[in-house]
Parts: C-alpha cells; sequence; structure tokens
C-alpha cells in the first residue's frame, strides 16, 4: 500500500470499480469523498463504515483507509476533494475559522448522511468547485474555488457536528479499535503477537485471524504501515537526520528501515524527502 501523493488542490466527479488489488491507501493531504451513488463500506483508521447514497467522509491527512466490497462488480460515483492544509488555511483565517481543521481533526465523526434537500445543495456546490478548477488558472479564479472549498467545509462541519458516529461497532469490531489504539499509542516499540495476546487476554491466533478479516491487513503489516506513515510525515515537516527518524518510527536497523520504507512508498525515504520540496 502506498500514500497517494496529492497537489495543493484537486477535485473531481469520479466513477469507480471494485478493485482487490489497489483499494487500501491514504494521502498527503485532506480529503472529502462525497457518495451520489454507493452501497460499500470503508475501514477508516480502526473503524468500519456502512456508506450510501449520499454520504459523506471527511478524511484527515495520513488516515489509513481500505474500501470493502460485497460484490465484485461494485460500482459506485462520487465527487472527491484533496487539498492541503497550506493551500486553505490562509482564506479559513480570513473567513474567521482557522480553528477549522482541527476541529476535524479532533472529531470522533468522520461520516456524515445528508438529507435529500441537502444533497442537492451540497451537489451544486462540489460541482461549481470543480468548474472553478477546471477554469485558466488565474487569482480570481484561485480566489473563488478556496472560498467554495470555505463554504464547503463550513457546511459539513455543520453536518458532522450535529450528527452522531455511525459506525459498524460489533464485538469483533470493537476488539479491532482497541488493538489498533494501542498500535498507534505504541508503535516506536516493539509489537508483537506474542505481546499482544497478554495484553488483551486473548488468543493470538484469533487476533490474528479476526485483525486480517476487518481491516485486511496483519498486524504486522499495520505495525510497519503507521511506522512508516510517521516516518514520512517528520521526513516532510522535520529537518531530523534519517537514521534518528529510524529509531524514532520503531525500527532498529537502518536497512531494515529503508527497505520497508521502499516497499511501502515506493521510493527511499532520501528520494521521498527530496520529491516532497
Amino acid at each position: 500500500m502506498n500514500v497517494t501523493r496529492t497537489p495543493d488542490f484537486y477535485a473531481a466527479y469520479k466513477t469507480s470499480a471494485a478493485n482487490p488489488t489497489n483499494f487500501q491507501h491514504y494521502h498527503d493531504s485532506y480529503e472529502i469523498g462525497f457518495f451520489i451513488n454507493a452501497n460499500l463500506q470503508v475501514f477508516i483508521k480502526d473503524t468500519r463504515y456502512e456508506i450510501h447514497d449520499g454520504d459523506i467522509i471527511f478524511l484527515n491527512d495520513y488516515v489509513i483507509h481500505r474500501f470493502i466490497y460485497d460484490n465484485i462488480s461494485t460500482v459506485y460515483n462520487r465527487y472527491v476533494i484533496n487539498f492541503k492544509r497550506e493551500y486553505i488555511q490562509p482564506m479559513l483565517a480570513a473567513a474567521g475559522a482557522e480553528n477549522l481543521l482541527d476541529l476535524f481533526r479532533n472529531s470522533s465523526n468522520i461520516k456524515i448522511t445528508t438529507t435529500l434537500k441537502e444533497r442537492s445543495k451540497l451537489e451544486s456546490l462540489f460541482k461549481s468547485i470543480i468548474h472553478l478548477q477546471n477554469e485558466s488558472s488565474d487569482n480570481i479564479s484561485d480566489a473563488a474555488a478556496k472560498s467554495c472549498l470555505v463554504i464547503i467545509l463550513t457546511r459539513i462541519w455543520q453536518l458532522m457536528s450535529a450528527q452522531k458516529p455511525a459506525a459498524k461497532t460489533g464485538k469483533k469490531e470493537k476488539l479491532i479499535q482497541s488493538i489498533i489504539q494501542y498500535i498507534d499509542a505504541n508503535y516506536k516499540h516493539n509489537i508483537n503477537l506474542d505481546l499482544l495476546e497478554k495484553k488483551f487476554f486473548i488468543d493470538k491466533y484469533h487476533i490474528s485471524h479476526t485483525f486480517k478479516e476487518i481491516t485486511g491487513f496483519t498486524v504486522m503489516e499495520y505495525v510497519q504501515q503507521r511506522r512508516i506513515n510517521e516516518a514520512q510525515k517528520m521526513l516532510i515537516h522535520s529537518s531530523n537526520e534519517i537514521f534518528d527518524i529510524c529509531l524514532d518510527c520503531g525500527f532498529n536497523n537502518l536497512q531494515h528501515f529503508y527497505r520497508v520504507f521502499k516497499k511501502i512508498s515506493g521510493v527511499t525515504p532520501d528520494k521521498y524527502r527530496k520529491l516532497s520540496f
């Protein structure tokens, strides 16, 4: 699974089909997905959500997510917007909403269900922002696109704040949530199935099977992914030496770090840092 590198701003209407070989990833930007026609599930960070017509999901940057299909012939239509904080933050500040992205980041609600009336209004906004993006790249069009994005973000936050989190949380899902939360808090340390068995008082083979069933990853694949996720952020947002980043992210061998990083990211840590500037 590779990080999806995105421009500062991107908006599109997409028709997508189930793809069993490439449906788990994360972005180096925020993402809004507005599903027009859909009947699927999406696993986001540590929770599984049901997605249907009119649903919206808001993803923070570097959040691991995976689409889950009951039928390999599944086709879904959605509007998608990707944007980076530095692209929209000045406009948010000008609108008096400089803390809005932090509110999204700290929210436990990721999925929003819309009414038919609300859906129609939102679809008009999404069509407008795609049109503005496709206009000639002048300052007026760019400012208009940013203003439209602020309106979309504000409305989504209003809807999100008014709704309770809607997630599929059965017994298995709750177990995996707890395990993922533990991994997220302790990825710098040694983690293996024996340790998780002792921590959660559950047979390690049951943990292994359930984790794979719910997330699509093995436990150790997720641990490695989580560590590389943090390494990528450090490479972009800090000037730390690569060896220090290797240690800070739970690797005790630089060669192993390079091998795992390239497998997941497609490039070495050195090249990843250069591509980000």
